[in-house]
C-alpha cells in the first residue's frame, strides 16, 4: 500500500506545480506619469495646454497628465484675463502652477 502512495503523491505534486499552484509574484513600479498641477487659488480659471482646453479650476487641485517636454500653458481667468506659462516636465515629474500668482506677476 505504501509503495503506491509515494508515486501517487509525487504525481499529484508535479501536477499541482505545473498548474500554477505556486504562483510567482512580481512587484512592478507604476509607470511615472508627468503632470501639471494647477492650484485652486482662482476658481473658474480655464486651463489650456498646447492649445487644447484641459480643464477648469474648481475647489480642488486640477491634475493634468501630460507628455514629457516643454508645454505651453495658457490660463484664462473668469474676468477675461489671460496668462501664458511655459512649463518643462520630464521623467514623471509634476509642475505646480498657481493661477493667482501668475496673474499678479507682470508679463
Amino acid at each position: 500500500m505504501r509503495a503506491f502512495a509515494i508515486p501517487i503523491g509525487l504525481a499529484a505534486a508535479l501536477l499541482l506545480a505545473s498548474c500554477g499552484a505556486n504562483p510567482r509574484y512580481e512587484t512592478r513600479r507604476p509607470d511615472p506619469t508627468s503632470a501639471l498641477v494647477v492650484e485652486p487659488t482662482l476658481p473658474g480659471t480655464r486651463v489650456m495646454v498646447d492649445g487644447t482646453i484641459r480643464g477648469e479650476v474648481g475647489r480642488k487641485r486640477l491634475v493634468i497628465p501630460v507628455a514629457d517636454g516643454t508645454r505651453e500653458v495658457r490660463l484664462l481667468a473668469p474676468g477675461g484675463g489671460e496668462r501664458l506659462v511655459s512649463a518643462f516636465i520630464q521623467n514623471g515629474s509634476r509642475r505646480t502652477i498657481d493661477p493667482a500668482k501668475a496673474f499678479l506677476e507682470p508679463q
